[in-house]
């Protein structure tokens, strides 16, 4: 097997994270780039050990392809552990106390069946890497009740065992797939799967690499302090800490500066919906939601998500709906002045800016929570009837090129 330090391909973490698609945090892949730590190019060769470690011969094989018969021959033959550093192993010591969760209201003990170790024969908190998992051919990694004792899946009860002992990370073994899980105590739990059938194929070298990478020989004994396993998953998760952070500052910023936008534009309602202990929660609900549909918005068109080749999809995505749409229309209906407000038709004293009710329609009713779109009042303020509104929305995009003579939200 080639090492870790061997040729390398131009953006590798990308192209094997793609592969594996994780779900939530796991690690990171600017995290992958500022360690350093990146997979060598897999070759013929070291597919050829990954079939050699699966059963592609049986009964079972024949109709549902290869499968790990043996978990600790996979791991030896393939990922390349070391027994001496494996506790539950032949040749290892036994398993910690320490690594066993009792769950007295499940009335049920969760155990791993190997924990990993960072110095052979010692098994204390301080040496673990990684907590393993074998299931039997036939057991499903995602059904209830596969496992006896507890009715979770068994990726569950990784998790619960990862948080109840703190355990840096897990590894199950299935017949199908290898998942490597992350559930650190008081965050979100984190996961990337392996299948098998991929490790064999030519596309899925990538793959191989990236879990030789992390949970392999190189990522849990030879790489230098601070590139292996546990040092790569504390440091993705204190980075993600440091984007939430930020993110959540200019959030912020951006709700004062559309909360200041509103006030200069109608002083009175903001200023008494604000005042009012019983309705000032709308206010920061309906703007976050605003924000969170611009966002959302933004991203779809960035992305090239909205439909452009159907002529319905094209005028419904593209024109009235989407962030630079709305944008284009509000500018061409008041060029070459400066912006200005329409009366509304049912509060003539009441101004509206061009396309404001466009994302105002996503401001929450009471008692909603603020990603939650209104589905029958479009605005904090229910002053007209589900059925009024929804004619109202029609007729909005009906007629796309004309201001709006009703305000949605105000």
């Amino acid at each position: 097997m080639a090492e870790a330090s061997g040729e390398v391909r131009a953006n590798t973490h990308e192209e094997w994270l793609a592969h594996v698609q994780p779900t939530g945090l796991v690690v990171a892949a600017k995290v992958l780039d500022d360690r350093a730590s990146a997979p060598a190019r897999q070759s013929a060769e070291d597919t050829a050990q990954v079939v050699q470690a699966l059963e592609i011969a049986d009964a079972r094989a024949k109709a549902g392809g290869p499968y790990i018969a043996d978990p600790w021959a996979f791991a030896v033959q393939v990922l390349e552990w070391d027994p001496t550093r494996v506790a539950g192993a032949a040749g290892g010591p036994s398993l910690p106390d320490e690594a066993m969760a009792s769950l007295t209201e499940h009335a049920v003990t969760l155990r791993p069946d190997y924990v990993v170790l960072a110095k052979a024969g010692d098994a204390s908190f301080e040496n673990w890497l990684l907590f393993v998992r074998t299931l039997a051919p036939g057991v499903d990694i995602d059904k209830r009740g596969a496992l006896d004792g507890w009715d979770a899946t068994p990726s569950q009860q990784m998790e619960r065992l990862l948080r109840e002992t703190g355990a840096p990370a897990g590894l199950i073994i299935g017949a199908k797939v290898l998942r490597l899980i992350t559930a650190p105590r008081g965050e979100s739990s984190g996961w990337m799967d392996f299948p098998v059938q991929a490790l064999t194929d030519v596309a899925g070298r990538p793959m191989l690499a990236g879990l030789k990478l992390l949970v392999g020989k190189w990522g849990l004994y030879l790489a230098p302090k601070g590139h292996r396993l546990p040092d790569l998953i504390a440091e993705s998760r204190r980075a993600q800490a440091n984007v939430s952070t930020d993110l959540a500052a200019q959030v912020l910023g951006a709700l004062h500066a559309l909360l200041r936008g509103l006030t200069a534009a109608m002083p009175h309602r903001i200023g008494a919906l604000a005042a009012d202990p019983e309705r000032s929660h709308h206010l920061y609900e309906g703007l976050l939601t605003v924000l969170m549909r611009l966002v959302f918005l933004l991203y779809a068109e960035d992305r090239d998500l909205l439909p452009r080749s159907a002529r319905a999809g094209r005028w419904r995505f593209t024109k009235p709906t989407t962030a630079s749409g709305a944008y284009w229309r509000s500018w061409k209906r008041t060029r070459p002045a400066i912006p200005r407000p329409w009366p509304t038709a049912s509060a003539p004293g009441v101004v509206s800016w061009p396309c404001s009710g466009l994302f105002m329609r996503a401001m929450p009713t009471a008692g909603s929570s603020p990603g939650a779109a209104s589905s029958s009042i479009p605005t904090p303020f229910p002053s007209s009837k589900a059925g009024t509104a929804l004619t109202h929305h029609r007729m909005c995009r009906a007629f796309p090129t004309r201001p709006c003579w009703r305000s949605c939200a105000f």
